[in-house]
């Protein structure tokens, strides 16, 4: 269960999200995107997409993600409703290892779908990714 606090920002959108585990914060990261983008409760599980998120430290594979998933969004309008992320093989996730992500949604239908916000790019303000004390902690702000 990840724990979603949304930041004071001017003009873009600030987040922090905790969870228990690296893939947790992951998924929380892409819930807390798309819910800026559409409303998720709205997106069907019509397709399915699988990603590999190589090895790399968290800041790094958190931006990479995060990155994808604008891509996905407004270059291929796809939206998205459930994310999965999991080790490659089943061990626990640290930086040394390959992580699956499988993500659920459709294609964005201008009569079905609202869309809120065009989310342009990930900054590097207030970016930070840290473990401290069992507990991941993402904060980051999207320029929307």
């Amino acid at each position: 269960m990840t724990d979603l606090t949304w930041l004071d920002h001017t003009a873009d959108a600030g987040l922090e999200i905790r969870a228990p585990d690296f893939s947790g914060l992951l998924e929380g990261c892409a819930e807390a995107l798309y819910d800026l983008v559409c409303d998720r409760a709205g997106v069907a599980e019509l397709l399915g997409l699988r990603m590999r998120l190589p090895p790399a430290p968290p800041e790094e594979r958190l931006r990479y993600w995060l990155e994808e998933l604008i891509f996905l969004a407004h270059g291929e309008a796809l939206l998205l409703h459930r994310f999965q992320v999991r080790p490659a093989g089943g061990e626990s996730a640290d930086e040394s290892t390959e992580l699956t992500a499988e993500m659920y949604g459709e294609p964005a239908d201008p009569v079905r779908h609202e869309l809120y916000h065009e989310v342009k790019a990930l900054t590097y303000h207030r970016y930070e990714v840290r473990r401290k004390a069992g507990l991941w902690t993402a904060r980051f702000v999207f320029d929307l």
